[in-house]
């Protein structure tokens, strides 16, 4: 059983979704950080963290298709690749998800915000 990949497409995968991986971690401290009442940095406050997010989801999917084109094309039958292809198509089949309930239950979807 292979650990690691070996083709070029299987080593993007991995890159990918190790970018995606800190890129998300770094948002999530950022949200925290900005959330928090004794902090009042505008560059903290002012910053579009949920760009870095959509950011953080397009490096998932850019590491899924790379993964796929390795495991087709490549052969690549690494364990890291194939975890992150099926990772990063679930996280598709989830925004894809999202938007359907949004789409289809608008006024559901209002009432389950917060502060509502």
């Amino acid at each position: 059983m292979i650990i690691m990949p070996k083709s070029k497409a299987g080593k993007w995968s991995f890159a990918l979704a190790a970018a995606a991986l800190v890129v998300f971690i770094v948002s999530r401290i950022g949200l925290a950080a900005g959330m928090h009442p004794e902090i009042e940095s505008p560059a903290v406050t002012a910053f579009n963290w949920n760009l870095v997010i959509m950011v953080s989801f397009l490096f998932c999917l850019a590491a899924a298709v790379s993964g796929l084109a390795g495991i087709i094309r490549n052969k690549e039958r690494s364990v890291v690749v194939f975890v992150v292809t099926i990772g990063g198509f679930l996280i598709i089949l989830s925004l894809i998800g999202i938007r359907l309930n949004l789409y289809l239950n608008p006024h559901e979807a209002h009432k389950r915000l917060p502060g509502r």
